[in-house]
């Protein structure tokens, strides 16, 4: 039965507004979404553009400080370089390092067998004491000074040495010519180590490369760098080595390493050579300890003060990608 001609046109006009609001209202929907998709992209946008702009803040914020740290070490190391080469220039040192050597040459009586017994005894167990846990101690074989002339002033400087601080004593009291020359030239190479805040302070003689003299009476002390046990050492690089070639009042520099007369300490070495009336003599060299370069790149361990805050920090690495300097986590808790 077919509907009548005006009821179906009531139905059609009643479908077209239908149809028109659906329309209308797809028309919403998709104008909404692309509201909501427009808000989350300049939302993405900017967040994205925010984190790049504080990356590159932050980014820029550091390497500013690591090249203000870096110039503040450059700046630290040669003002060490100019110290040093006042120091070797200063007429006292080369007046010092002569009578040394004087007294060294003169010599002439060798360790007696008990003296040589206590020096073994010295090298068998003392040296063990100044090795960190973890690290071999060297055969004391390697390291045992050749010469009768180290072994008898290894004795009374740093064997029968009693003190804690072995840059204490002036005069070993042997009656020797070194000794004498010891107790008038020591007191003011000790006062000179102390108001640098430097480590050991050492003359070399220039004919036979030897350490006459050592403030701190290590193992080297004595001993030729050329042919003795450290020879391969960073204090026989900066002076048989580099200081051959350097310019006239110039200090150089060698880098750190593990080094044994220091307890294997990380230490490094600037030398400088002395000259007695134009002709070189000797050379002095100082001892640089690793604390030192960590004081200059952390600004005695202010980071916070460098502009770090609580995490940042700076530390120098060597050509063979070892750190050189400690990091801001083992500084702040090395139980941790």
């Amino acid at each position: 039965m077919t509907a009548p001609p005006s009821t179906a046109l009531e139905n059609s006009a009643d479908q077209r507004p239908r149809r028109g609001r659906r329309a209308r209202t797809e028309v919403a929907v998709v104008m909404a979404v692309v509201a909501i998709v427009s808000v989350l992209v300049v939302g993405i946008y900017n967040v994205v553009t925010a984190r790049d702009f504080l990356n590159s803040t932050v980014e820029a914020q550091l390497v500013s400080v690591g090249q203000s740290r870096m110039e503040r070490l450059e700046r630290g190391v040669e003002a060490i370089g100019d110290i040093v080469v006042t120091i070797a220039d200063g007429r006292s040192v080369a007046l010092a390092l002569d009578d040394l050597n004087v007294g060294y040459v003169a010599l002439d009586t060798p360790p007696s067998a008990a003296e040589l017994a206590a020096l073994e005894a010295f090298y068998q167990e003392g040296i063990a004491e100044v090795v960190p846990p973890g690290y071999e101690v060297p055969p004391a074989e390697v390291i045992f000074p050749a010469s009768e002339r180290a072994q008898y002033l290894q004795y009374h400087y740093v064997a029968a040495n009693p003190l804690e601080d072995r840059s204490e004593l002036d005069d070993a009291g042997d009656g020797s010519e070194y000794s004498a020359a010891h107790a008038v030239h020591h007191p003011t190479l000790r006062s000179m180590s102390r108001a640098l805040g430097l480590g050991d302070i050492l003359l070399i003689d220039a004919e036979t490369s030897t350490v006459v003299y050592s403030v701190a009476k290590n193992s080297e002390f004595g001993t030729n760098l050329v042919a003795g046990p450290y020879r391969d050492s960073a204090l026989a690089e900066a002076v048989v080595e580099k200081l051959q070639t350097a310019a006239a009042d110039e200090a150089v520099l060698v880098d750190f390493e593990l080094y044994v007369p220091a307890g294997l300490a990380p230490t490094s070495f600037m030398a400088a050579a002395i000259r007695d009336k134009g002709r070189v003599t000797g050379a002095i060299a100082v001892e640089i300890p690793n604390e030192l370069l960590i004081d200059l790149t952390t600004a005695g361990q202010d980071w916070q003060g460098t502009g770090l805050g609580e995490t940042g920090e700076v530390y120098v690495v060597g050509e063979d990608s070892i750190m050189r300097t400690d990091s801001r986590l083992w500084l702040e808790d090395p139980a941790e």
